[in-house]
């Protein structure tokens, strides 16, 4: 007996033990009411991208070059995954949760390898399983939380290069990088991160500088050569903001004043990812004190190793860990995915939750024990209402969470000859989840009288024009409008019309279909965002 409780006990302590208990409280997380939980409207695009080629991958890449904004390998692995497994929510989203999943032994391997601890990898890896971000991003059906994965392989690679100066690493390390390439550009954020402070080391520790030198040229020429087949298409959507299209022209600057505490909200963002902004009283004391409290753990840390920071691994794996960090922040905040275009814009930098809970956990074997509990407790109460609004169902949705539901209801009370009439890219959203045969079409651009003569367009994908929209500012004055819903109104001959979503600021519309006849009907209110126009 007593020989069967030690060896239960020898069990229970061991690392895979404690490692798939978190891997298995991570899961819970992730798992919970994913199925129920609307597609968002990326989601749905990427979807109905590889829907739509789901017979042509030939056409896909080319769809890919010529109107998205994106390279090819996650529709490439979407494609594959959703032929085997379909199309629903929970069927589309678990690639990614495989990959959030498959990140917590990772995440366990790289901070016990970088501070020489299996404790520190064991809090690196819990700390990674109830982290917001990470939990967000695995329960969607985008990129995000694969070119993570990816990304911590590529500093883990350099990492061991630089320590051990095989050059077999900087093979892995090219190989993860291309491959973070063609799933995101985001993630040259972390190639640039990477190279820099390598740059850097090789510039103070001169005594291999030739040798050193050559192999980072070799390194990034590997990289750009291997990435350069569609870095040209990278360059083309970039020119292409230079075009003016159908009166349009770009709106999305590149530069610009982002605010004196950018940084500050970047860090909490990444950390308390929160799609409401919504963060009451008790919520913000909290991070202020999270904030606080590490705060004076780092200086007590600098003042206790005094002169022997040099000398002492800690310091140089959090130094390695904190240039990483801060360069992806700066390289971030000088692109124009901080311009504040979408909920989360951090999820560009999503790896940086992952560096910032190494250093958290990496604390652990250098600080004083008993208030460092205490700062551990203290953030992960922090971390507890963000993950309960990530996995409520009441958490907060924008209207590109509800095209299920509106499609839903028009498809439910849909006549013969009816219209479903969208605004600002909604259409192929929209005919996602509305049944083959119902007519939708698009105001923006509003030059464009009708989608189907958009290149690439299709009942599935946006086309060049319609595209460009999320990029552009459309200001057609109400002249153009009217000729557009002149246009709409002969051409379909609508008996009733469908309003999804519609810019109730804008009254040209209103204005037109009250000068024609038309009238909002009053009987039947549907909410969502959705309006019924019949003929008075």
């Amino acid at each position: 007996m007593d020989r069967l409780s030690e060896k239960i006990g020898r069990i229970v302590r061991h690392d895979y033990f404690l490692l798939a208990l978190i891997v298995l409280l991570a899961f819970s997380l992730r798992i919970y009411n994913l199925k129920s939980e609307p597609l968002i409207g990326d989601e749905i695009m990427s979807l109905g991208i590889v829907k739509h080629y789901q017979a042509d991958v030939a056409g896909m890449i080319e769809y890919l070059q010529e109107v998205e904004i994106h390279p090819p390998l996650y529709y490439i692995l979407l494609r594959a995954w959703t032929a085997l497994f379909g199309f629903g929510a929970l069927a589309a989203r678990s690639l990614s949760l495989i990959f959030g999943l498959a990140i917590l032994p990772l995440v366990y391997y790289v901070g016990k390898r970088l501070f020489d601890s299996r404790n520190v990898g064991l809090l690196a890896a819990f700390f990674t399983a109830v982290l917001p971000m990470q939990i967000e991003y695995s329960r969607l059906a985008r990129p995000y939380m694969i070119f993570c994965f990816f990304g911590l392989l590529n500093i883990f690679f350099l990492w061991q290069y630089l320590g051990s100066r095989k050059k077999k690493y900087l093979v892995y390390f090219t190989l993860a990088g291309l491959i973070g390439l063609y799933l995101h550009y985001s993630f040259m954020f972390i190639l640039a991160a990477g190279a820099s402070y390598w740059f850097c080391r090789i510039m103070i520790d001169r005594s291999t500088l030739n040798t050193e030198i050559q192999r980072w040229l070799l390194t990034v020429g590997a990289i750009f050569i291997g990435f350069f087949w569609w870095f040209q298409y990278f360059l083309y959507k970039n020119m292409l903001a230079g075009v003016t299209i159908l009166g349009m022209k770009r709106s999305f600057s590149y530069f610009g004043f982002k605010g004196i505490n950018i940084f500050e909200l970047i860090f909490s963002d990444l950390i308390w990812v929160d799609r409401s902004r919504q963060v009451i009283l008790p919520e913000l004391i909290l991070i202020i004190l999270v904030k606080v409290l590490l705060a004076v753990l780092i200086i007590k840390l600098c003042v206790k190793f005094g002169n022997d920071v040099k000398k002492n691994n800690f310091f140089k794996n959090v130094i390695f860990l904190t240039w990483l960090l801060f360069s992806l922040v700066i390289f971030f905040i000088l692109s124009p995915q901080a311009a504040g275009y979408a909920d989360i814009n951090e999820r560009h930098i999503i790896l940086g939750s992952i560096i910032f809970v190494l250093i958290l956990a990496g604390l652990y074997e250098y600080a004083q024990r008993r208030s460092l509990l205490i700062f551990y407790l203290i953030f992960i109460t922090s971390l507890l209402s963000f993950n309960m609004k990530l996995v409520n169902k009441k958490k907060f949705y924008g209207y590109d969470c509800r095209f299920e539901k509106i499609a839903g209801v028009v498809n439910e009370n849909f006549r013969e000859n009816d219209l479903v009439i969208n605004y600002h890219g909604y259409r192929p959203m929209m005919n996602y989840f509305l049944k083959d045969g119902i007519r939708s079409v698009e105001i923006y651009p509003v030059r464009l009288l009708d989608w189907q003569n958009d290149p690439y367009a299709s009942r599935d994908t946006l086309g060049l024009a319609e595209n460009e929209i999320q990029l552009r500012s459309d200001k057609s004055d109400g002249k153009a409008k009217e000729i557009k819903f002149d246009y709409l109104f002969s051409r379909y001959k609508p008996a009733r019309t469908w309003m999804v979503i519609r810019d109730t600021s804008d009254q040209t519309l209103s204005d037109w279909l009250d000068n024609h006849g038309w009238a909002k009907d009053n009987q039947n209110k549907f909410g969502c965002g959705l309006e019924l126009f019949v003929k008075k």
